[in-house]
């Protein structure tokens, strides 16, 4: 086997990685998962609204959207690397 196929095979592995966190959750802002998220007499500060179960779900949400968007990207990136050596 030679480094160009490990290193696409890898891209491909980053790629279904990427496409299953994206598939979790979008990205949002702490502001927005505080707008969805809560009603209009949620808590009295930030922190405390913050750790309400539905913001933390929609924040949980956003941070596998990066993650996989991350896989995402490092993956078509050694697809790309791999097709050219």
């Amino acid at each position: 086997m030679n480094h160009a196929h490990v290193v696409t095979s890898v891209g491909l592995i980053f790629d279904i990685l990427g496409a299953g966190f994206l598939a979790r959750g979008l990205i949002i802002s702490e502001e927005m998962a505080l707008r969805l998220g809560l009603s209009y007499f949620g808590g009295d500060s930030r922190e405390e609204n913050l750790r309400d179960p539905r913001v933390a779900d929609r924040l949980d949400q956003s941070r596998d959207a990066k993650i996989g968007l991350s896989f995402l990207v490092l993956g078509f990136v050694n697809q790309l690397i791999g097709t050219w050596l």
